[in-house]
């Protein structure tokens, strides 16, 4: 493989990492600033990262016909489709509301029992009343 060839195969694997990196901490991040910016950074190195395997394809389409071509052209095909998952888990993380509900479970679990069974009181009030 000709040199361009590694670099350019260095540079995926780093765009790639990073957004893999950015794909699993995005799930965890409350809406709002950060998580907006770690999505752009994510959207950006993937962008990054489709735009060295065009480049890649060029530069596997430019060597001469052999096994050293066909092996470009496997890899750069390898690399496409691990863009498409990188993708689809991003656009999973982009939904998931897991920070959300872990939240609102911290908020829920710090209720004094004593509180607790105050709104349960509140609540049976009115049902009893309707009953009477």
């Amino acid at each position: 493989m000709p040199k361009i060839f590694d670099a350019y195969e260095q540079e995926f694997i780093q765009c790639t990492n990073t957004a893999a990196q950015n794909i699993e901490k995005i799930p965890d991040l409350l809406p709002g600033h950060e998580r907006d910016s770690l999505c752009s950074a994510t959207s950006k190195s993937i962008e990054a990262a489709e735009d060295i395997v065009k480049q890649m394809e060029l530069e596997a389409r430019s060597l001469e016909a052999g096994d050293e071509k066909q092996e470009a052209v496997a890899q750069t095909k390898d690399y496409k489709t691990s863009i498409g998952k990188l993708k689809e888990s991003f656009k999973a993380a982009k939904l998931s509301n897991r920070a959300e509900e872990k939240a609102r479970a911290e908020l829920f679990q710090q209720t004094d029992q004593a509180q607790l069974g105050e709104a349960e009181n509140q609540r049976a009030r009115p049902t009893t009343t309707t009953n009477r």
